[in-house]
C-alpha cells in the first residue's frame, strides 16, 4: 500500500508548502546533487512565466534567482504564487498518478497555459 501511495501526487486548489523558504519547499526530499538540477530547471520556469513578475528585483539572472529562492513563503507570496509553487514541486516526483484539484484558479490564464505545456 505504501509502494502505490508514493506513486501518486496531489495538487490541491489551496496550496499546501511548509514554512521556510522557496527554496526550502521546492528542493524538500532532495540531494544536493539533485536539488542543484531541480533548481536549474526551475530558474527557466520562473522567466517562461515571468513568476513574482510584480516584484522588483535587480542583478543578473543568478542574483534574481537567488533573492526569490530566500524569500519567505509564510508571508510574501500571493495565493496564485503558492499554487505556482506547489505545480513546481512536482518536476522532481515523477509519480505515475497526479490528480488535480483546481491547481489554476488563483493564476491567470497565459501562466497556466505555460505550466500545463511544462507538465505534458
Amino acid at each position: 500500500m505504501k509502494a502505490l501511495r508514493n506513486q501518486i501526487t496531489f495538487i490541491a486548489q489551496k496550496p499546501c508548502l511548509f514554512p521556510g523558504s522557496i527554496k526550502d519547499n521546492l528542493t524538500e526530499n532532495l540531494s544536493t546533487g539533485d536539488s542543484t538540477s531541480h533548481l536549474s530547471k526551475i530558474l527557466d520556469i520562473f522567466y517562461d512565466i515571468n513568476f513574482l513578475r510584480c516584484r522588483e528585483f535587480e542583478g543578473t539572472k543568478q542574483e534574481v534567482f537567488q533573492q526569490i529562492l530566500g524569500l519567505n513563503v509564510d508571508n510574501s507570496l500571493s495565493h496564485g504564487e503558492r499554487q505556482i509553487l506547489c505545480i513546481l514541486k512536482l518536476m522532481h516526483k515523477p509519480n505515475k498518478l497526479v490528480i488535480f484539484d483546481e491547481p489554476t484558479s488563483n493564476i491567470d490564464s497565459k501562466t497556466t497555459e505555460t505550466l500545463v505545456e511544462i507538465m505534458v
